[in-house]
């Protein structure tokens, strides 16, 4: 059986090393970008079965752009999202917005149990 394919969307190296080895000890294939420029693309590309997406990245609305990207991709769309982000205010402001759209959040710090938790609920 296939292993469900993970994108982590982040613009920080160390929380992306970090945060494929933790998915992939639970048995997930973990992929990993770190530039929201390419990111879609990228998403495209490799099609998985979940996308973890940081909210701010370069800039601070890389990640709404990428969100924007997937959600209107008919092929694409459907892929659950959890928007994992410091910015608790934006996340919290935007709570609505981002409920509409099919997505979870997932506000830094935050416990590996509830990372599974999110993980597995949506897989």
């Amino acid at each position: 059986m296939a292993r469900p394919r993970i994108m982590i969307v982040n613009d920080d190296t160390l929380f992306l090393s970090l945060m494929k080895e933790l998915l992939e000890e639970e048995g997930y294939k973990a992929t990993t970008w770190f530039e929201g420029d390419s990111a879609y693309e990228k998403i495209q590309q490799e099609r998985p079965e979940l996308i973890i997406l940081d909210i701010r990245l370069e800039r601070p609305d890389a990640g709404w752009m990428v969100l924007q990207h997937v959600r209107l991709d008919p092929e694409i769309a459907d892929t659950p999202v959890i928007i994992c982000s410091a910015d608790t205010r934006f996340l919290r402001a935007k709570a609505r917005r981002l409920r509409e759209l099919g997505c979870e959040t997932l506000e830094k710090p935050f416990r590996y149990d509830e990372l599974i938790a999110k993980v597995a609920q949506l897989l």
